[in-house]
């Protein structure tokens, strides 16, 4: 089975996309095999596209991470996947933070598309879903001078 980059850094091995990541940031190859050992540095990529590896962390250039997604208030799939297109042209990241329509249709659409590493929140999902099979969430109540995050 192939070992993931992590596995091979803290073998002591410098893989090549960590090596050409190093090339591309202008640090040392060595130096960024130890922070992404020592989780001070990750490698990101989009897995349709493998060769387009990013890192971010430590020591490290500073990237454009593009939030896009659609709320309970707008759902239009056709303004996100404009979003994605001018993210492609000008970001390193997306972020699809979408919290209303269907969510796995545009999650698969927006990755679908994106030329870029994209992050999701699924927590967002469970949320939502949570709250409509059993009416739950949460609520804020005041407690003295201060505001409390209460379960319902």
């Amino acid at each position: 089975m192939a070992k993931t980059v992590i596995e091979e850094v803290r073998e002591g091995r410098v893989p090549d996309e960590v090596k050409a990541v190093a090339r591309r940031e202008g640090v040392n190859e060595g130096k960024l095999a130890r922070r992404i050992a020592s989780g001070r540095a990750i490698l990101i990529r989009n897995v349709k596209l493998p060769d387009k590896v990013s890192a971010v962390g430590l020591g490290l250039t500073t990237k454009v991470n593009v939030n896009i997604g659609t709320s309970s208030e707008v759902v239009s799939l056709e303004a996100e996947l404009e979003k994605v297109r001018i993210a492609n042209k000008w970001g390193d990241t997306l972020m699809d933070l979408s919290t209303g329509g269907d969510l796995d249709e545009i999650r698969r659409t927006i990755i679908g598309e994106s030329k870029l590493p994209v992050g999701t929140v699924p927590t967002y999902q469970a949320f939502i879903d949570s709250f409509k099979k059993k009416g739950g969430g949460a609520t804020l109540r005041r407690m003295s001078s201060l505001m409390w995050l209460r379960d319902i």
